[in-house]
């Protein structure tokens, strides 16, 4: 499982760019909404630059980019709360080095991205509404009510293709050479660690979970430490321990996950300096956290953290300790 979120580390001037994160009319937040739209997720090189300013060109077609690049050096105009911003060239190289989430990959292959684009346009605009970013497809339909998502972009034609191509070629001639140099020497150290984290993926675990596999009086013991008195509902005992897919077989799983180090946590800021925690599984373990949707005390939405600790798998955890 990856995370999304603002990472300015490797930009030119973090600290500048990150004290302008939460102004209105911020750019670092709209270039964010660009990205996830692209399927682009890291601006770390020439090559996923020049394919982030490909698609910008095909996505924001219908808002005219390209004729305004080539008119007055802006991309796209957006209103953050009343405040009307140009996205410019420059705001993207002020960005190189940005990263919006945590996984493996940069981008999504352009095959993929092409024919999904229409969803991350959608997904884009819903990330954006419940994360505080400025979107452009916002269309107010009464008090406090709207609809985003609408405004769609147009099916690619080939005119539309060789348009990007122009517009991406003539930004970077634009940028220059100097600005992707320095971008390599800021990177670095980032890309060793991204190679061997796509390595890693390409080994295989230690382990194969087999809920099958896991003896009887293990099952026993811990359903009676987790569900207390009801243990001796045997119908009940018979329905969750023999049905592989039963809330019981997934906190099991997430048991033994956490006892062999296949379970990573991490802190979740929350605002006002405070936090809290939620966890994620090793993306090379086979693994549906959907089944987890609602196991905590909000019965809603997925933490790992709060699940394993609410249900007290901390404490049975031991017996599932794979040799």
């Amino acid at each position: 499982m990856n995370r999304f979120y603002y990472n300015l580390d490797y930009t030119e001037a973090p600290a500048t760019l990150s004290e302008k994160l939460e102004a209105r009319g911020s750019k670092t937040k709209f270039l964010t909404f660009c990205m996830h739209v692209s399927g682009v997720y890291r601006l770390f090189d020439k090559d996923t630059v020049g394919e982030f300013l490909y698609r910008l060109a095909l996505i924001f077609r219908h808002y005219n980019i390209v004729p305004k690049f080539f008119t007055n050096d802006s991309l796209v105009t957006f209103d953050d709360r009343g405040v009307k911003i140009d996205l410019c060239l420059s705001d993207i190289t002020e960005h190189l080095g940005y990263e919006i989430w945590d996984g493996p990959t940069d981008m999504v292959e352009r095959k993929g991205w092409v024919e999904k684009i229409e969803t991350y346009w959608v997904n884009a605009c819903k990330v954006a509404v419940f994360s505080n970013i400025p979107i452009l497809d916002r269309r107010i339909i009464g008090k406090n009510k709207f609809i985003i998502g609408s405004n769609k972009p147009a099916p690619i034609t080939e005119e539309s293709e060789r348009n990007a191509t122009l517009f991406a070629q003539e930004a970077i001639r634009t940028m220059g050479e100097l600005v992707f140099a320095d971008l390599s020497l800021r990177t670095a150290e980032k890309k060793k660690h991204l190679e061997k984290y796509r390595n890693y993926l390409t080994s295989q675990p230690k382990h194969i979970y087999d809920y099958e596999k896991i003896p009887m009086r293990i099952k026993r013991k811990v359903f009676r430490k987790l569900y207390g008195p009801i243990y001796r509902n045997k119908a009940f005992f018979r329905e969750e321990v023999n049905e592989p897919k039963s809330t019981f077989a997934a906190l099991l799983h997430l048991a033994w996950l956490w006892q062999n180090g296949y379970v990573t946590t991490y802190k979740i800021g929350m605002g006002d300096d405070k936090y809290g925690f939620n966890a994620e599984i090793d993306e090379r373990v086979e693994c549906d956290i959907q089944v987890y949707d609602g196991l905590n005390r909000l019965g809603i939405g997925i933490n790992l953290y709060t699940t394993y600790y609410e249900y007290g798998l901390d404490k049975i955890a031991y017996l599932l300790k794979e040799k």
